[in-house]
């Protein structure tokens, strides 16, 4: 994680934040480390261990051993994978989105995954979370009210969950 002179957070995982002060000196309110998500999806390889165990499963409900086949499930969402039952077939999917590392930023495929900043220092007076939706108009609107009316040491940060391509423009 990376701090700004002025104290605020330029980047944290899986979200932009804008220090207030940023924004009060005259800068864009579109800066250029505003992203959207990647175009690239990550694939997943299936461990070993988790296909084997799959494969294992499937013959364990072909002999109708349903303790077996439970149990099998329970490992196999314990390493974070779903199984779909297709009759004599399956199909295994994560059971979240996977972490995408991108310099020094990280996208995390789950709220679990982010790491808890409670142990640290208070960084500035509040911090105000924004969802990028559909409408960048409301969202350019909400921060030009921010940069007049919020205290300094205020930081915001901007969450777009896979924005639209006007959204992902609007951002950049």
């Amino acid at each position: 994680m990376e701090r700004s002179r002025t104290g605020g957070l330029l980047a944290t995982r899986g979200a932009t934040v804008l220090p207030i002060s940023h924004c009060l000196s005259g800068q864009s309110a579109r800066p250029a480390y505003v992203r959207g998500y990647p175009a690239r999806v990550a694939r997943a390889r299936i461990p070993d261990e988790v296909l084997a165990a799959a494969h294992d499963r499937s013959r364990a409900r072909v002999a109708r051993d349903w303790p077996e086949a439970d149990r099998l499930r329970v490992l196999i969402e314990d390493a974070g994978w779903k199984v779909e039952d297709r009759g004599t077939d399956f199909a295994l999917s994560l059971a979240h989105a996977l972490d995408v590392a991108e310099g020094k930023r990280v996208r995390y495929g789950t709220s679990q995954g982010v790491p808890s900043r409670l142990d640290e220092q208070p960084v500035g007076l509040a911090t105000v979370v924004l969802i990028a939706t559909d409408r960048p108009s409301d969202l350019a609107r909400t921060l030009g009210g921010l940069m007049v009316g919020a205290p300094l040491g205020t930081s915001i940060v901007i969450v777009g969950n896979g924005p639209s391509a006007e959204q992902a423009e609007a951002l950049e």
